[in-house]
């Protein structure tokens, strides 16, 4: 009925390969996340990391997902959650390595295998948990002594992983 609950299930750390991954069950839809990371400079905020959010609607997930159907919604769910990192809801400054030179980008690919209703609430749930179970090494920026060419900012610079 529309006013029971569906049954919640949230696993992380399912796969293997990712920094951090969550699949969520939420009744019968289901849905999985998987979160890698990149160093870089900062691109908007000297302080502060990026969250790059991509959802994927397959005709495995419900046979209406066909090409067109599964690019709009499949937008629509990823400028959503974009907009959910966006305004505050995950502290980018804890992806700050060193401030104005180096920060993380976590790539969080979300991908629906099941959807019977209830989606939005099924990916935010997976990308909260994914980004909760990421790991990021410590890391740090030092001079690099090799580094060819002329200096300038970030040329003799290096971001170097200190341990796990």
């Amino acid at each position: 009925s529309l006013v029971e609950s569906r049954p919640v299930v949230i696993e992380s750390g399912v796969v293997g390969a990712a920094d951090g991954s969550a699949c969520v069950s939420l009744g019968a839809t289901r849905v999985m996340c998987g979160v890698r990371f990149l160093t870089g400079p900062p691109t908007r905020r000297p302080d502060e990391g990026e969250v790059q959010v991509s959802v994927r609607l397959l005709p495995i997930c419900a046979p209406q997902y066909e090409n067109l159907r599964e690019s709009l919604e499949g937008a629509s769910l990823t400028a959503y959650l974009q907009q959910l990192i966006e305004s505050g809801w995950f502290d980018r400054s804890q992806l700050c390595i060193e401030e104005g030179v180096a920060c993380f980008t976590l790539l969080a690919d979300i991908v629906c295998l099941a959807d019977d209703g209830n989606l939005t609430d099924a990916c935010t749930l997976a990308l909260a948990s994914a980004l909760r179970d990421v790991r990021l090494p410590k890391m740090a920026v030092v001079q690099n002594k090799n580094a060819g060419g002329p200096a300038g900012p970030r040329r003799d610079m290096e971001i170097v992983q200190l341990g796990t």
